[in-house]
C-alpha cells in the first residue's frame, strides 16, 4: 500500500477529500443494505405471524363439533367409584356398590420344602405340571433340561397368554418357598369352571384357595347390575365406571353435564390468539413498519376474520344461527370478542346447532390457514422463500461493490500521493530557480 502524507504540498487535507469521496460513492451500497435489513425484518414478522396462526389452527382443530359431547362426570365419593367419559346423556345417578369384582387367588405348597426358589431340582426333567384357570381350562407345562427350579415353572406359566393365570413365587415363612396363583381377569369363570385356580403334579399338594373369583355387584338408580369387571362401559351410554371399593350402605351420586369449561376456554382462546396475530401484523404494518403498506396481507387479515364467523342454513336457505349468537363480535379496533354468557346460553339452548357452527369454523378457517402455512407453494411461505433470495442477490451485490470500491480507495490514494509528490517536486525546483 502506497503511503500518503496528504496536504504536506498542496496544503489540501487529500485524506478528508478521499473520504468524502467514498462516502458518496458508498451511498448506493448503503440502500443495498437498507434493502436488506428491510426483508430481514419482514422475514421476522412474516415467520412470527406463520408460528402465530399455525397455534391458532391447532386450537381450531380442538374446538368442533365434537366439543358439545365433552362431558364433565362427578362423583360424590370418588373412593368408591370414579366416572369419565363424553357424549352421555347430561344427568344424575344414583349408585351404590354392592361387591367388587376379584380375580381367583390360590397357595400351591411344594411337599418338600423349597429354599432356593432358583435352586435346579425342585422337579425332574420332563414333569407334567397342570395348570387349571377360573373358567375350567387346563394347560400343562413341563421341566426343561436346565429349567427345573421353582421360578422355571413360574416363568413358564407366566409366558403362556392363553392359561389365563399368573405365577410368583414368594416367601411364606422365613426359607420356605410357595407359588402364588392368581387368575388374569376378574370375574366369575364361564360354564363349567368354579372360579378358582390351581396347579397339580408331583411336586405338589393341595392347592389353597385363598380367594374365589367374583363378579363386581352394583345398582343403578335403583336397577340391580352384575359385570365381571371393576370397570365398566356399558351401564351408562359415553360413560366408564370405575369401581374403587365397595360400601353397600352407602349411595354415590354421578352427575353428567356438558363441559361448558373446556368450550369456553378453547373458544377464548381462539379470540386471544387472532387477536394477538392481528396486533403483530398491526404493528409491523404500521408507519414506518416493515409491512406498511402490504396490501395482501391486510387482505389476508381480512379473509381470516371472515373464515372465523359462520352461519348455519336450514330449509330453504333460512339461518339457524350463526357465530354472532354465540357470542362472537367485532370491536371497532377488528379485534374479536367473545360474550360468554351468550355462549353459555346458547349452548343450554341448542347444543347441537352450537356443534354445528363450531364444525364449520374450525374446517373454513383451518382450511385457510393451511393455504397460508403449508407447503413451499403457501403464500407466506413463498413470500419468505422470495425474501431469501433477494437478500441473497443483495448480499452478492454488497460484495461486490464494497471490492470495487476498496479498489476505488487504493486508486485515489494512489492519484493524491504522485500529485504532492509532483506538486513537491515544482516547489523544490521554484526554490532553487529563485535563489540563483
Amino acid at each position: 500500500m502506497a503511503l500518503n502524507f496528504g496536504g504536506i504540498s498542496s496544503g489540501i487535507d487529500t485524506s478528508l477529500l478521499i473520504q468524502s469521496i467514498m462516502e458518496q460513492e458508498y451511498r448506493p451500497v448503503m440502500r443495498l443494505q437498507d434493502r436488506q435489513a428491510l426483508n430481514a425484518q419482514k422475514k421476522t414478522v412474516l415467520s412470527s405471524i406463520k408460528t402465530s396462526l399455525m397455534s391458532l389452527a391447532t386450537s381450531l382443530t380442538s374446538l368442533n363439533a365434537t366439543a358439545v359431547d365433552r362431558r364433565t362426570i362427578t362423583s360424590s365419593d370418588n373412593n368408591i367409584v370414579s366416572a369419565t367419559g363424553n357424549g352421555a346423556l347430561a344427568g344424575q345417578y344414583d349408585l351404590v356398590v354392592k361387591q367388587l369384582a376379584t380375580k381367583a387367588r390360590a397357595e400351591a405348597s411344594p411337599i418338600d420344602r423349597v429354599t432356593d426358589p432358583k435352586g435346579q431340582g425342585f422337579g425332574v426333567v420332563g414333569e407334567v405340571y397342570t395348570v387349571r384357570n377360573k373358567d375350567g381350562d387346563t394347560f400343562d407345562f413341563d421341566l426343561k433340561e436346565g429349567k427345573t427350579s421353582l421360578a422355571d415353572l413360574a416363568a413358564q406359566i407366566n409366558a403362556n397368554a392363553d392359561a389365563g393365570v399368573t405365577a410368583s413365587v414368594v416367601q411364606k415363612n422365613p426359607g420356605q418357598y410357595i407359588l402364588a396363583l392368581s387368575s388374569t381377569e376378574t370375574g366369575l369363570g364361564k360354564d363349567g369352571g368354579d372360579s378358582t385356580v390351581s396347579i397339580s403334579g408331583n411336586a405338589f399338594g393341595i392347592n389353597e384357595q385363598t380367594e374365589s373369583a367374583k363378579n363386581a355387584k352394583l345398582s343403578l338408580n335403583g336397577v340391580d347390575i352384575e359385570r365381571s369387571s371393576n370397570t365398566i362401559k356399558d351401564v351408562i351410554d359415553g360413560v366408564t365406571l370405575t369401581l374403587k371399593q365397595a360400601d353397600p350402605e352407602k349411595t354415590v351420586n354421578l352427575t353428567v353435564a356438558m363441559d361448558k369449561e373446556f368450550i369456553t376456554k378453547g373458544y377464548q382462546e381462539i379470540v386471544d390468539k387472532f387477536n394477538a396475530v392481528l396486533k403483530v401484523y398491526k404493528d409491523a404494518s404500521g408507519k414506518g413498519g416493515p409491512l406498511e403498506g402490504d396490501s395482501s396481507l391486510r387482505t389476508m387479515f381480512s379473509q381470516l376474520k371472515s373464515s372465523l364467523a359462520a352461519t348455519i342454513e336450514g330449509p330453504g336457505g333460512s339461518v339457524l344461527g350463526g357465530t354472532a349468537g354465540i357470542g362472537l363480535s367485532t370491536n371497532r379496533d377488528g379485534t374479536l370478542a367473545l360474550d360468554t354468557k351468550k355462549l353459555s346460553d346458547a349452548l343450554d339452548q341448542n347444543p347441537d346447532l352450537v356443534g354445528q357452527i363450531f364444525q364449520k369454523v374450525s374446517s373454513t378457517a383451518t382450511d385457510f390457514i393451511d393455504k397460508l402455512t403449508l407447503g413451499q407453494s403457501a403464500s407466506i411461505n413463498a413470500t419468505i422463500t422470495n425474501i431469501d433470495t433477494q437478500n441473497r442477490t443483495l448480499e452478492r451485490q454488497i460484495e461486490e461493490s464494497l471490492l470495487r470500491l476498496d479498489r476505488r480507495k487504493e486508486l485515489l490514494t494512489v492519484q493524491f500521493a504522485r500529485m504532492e509528490s509532483m506538486l513537491g517536486q515544482l516547489q523544490a525546483a521554484g526554490q532553487s530557480l529563485g535563489s540563483l
